[in-house]
């Protein structure tokens, strides 16, 4: 496991490009995807793998604590 864990918030084109930043690193592993539409973010998961999903930044980052 990286020393270091990321979760994307939002999940709209943007989005792919930090997820791919954060995939070049060896000290970063995306875990979680927050967005509060579902389509979006089952969307994002197939595309990028097993993320955890969110529909609020709130409950990401509490999970998180």
């Amino acid at each position: 496991m990286a020393p270091y864990t990321a979760g994307i918030v939002g999940c709209g084109s943007i989005s792919q490009f930090h997820y791919d930043g954060y995939v070049l690193t060896d000290d970063t592993e995306v875990i979680a995807v927050t967005d509060p539409v579902e389509v979006a973010r089952a969307r994002y998961v197939a595309e990028n793998g097993q993320l955890r999903q969110y529909n609020t930044l709130e409950a990401m980052l509490e999970d998180a604590a």
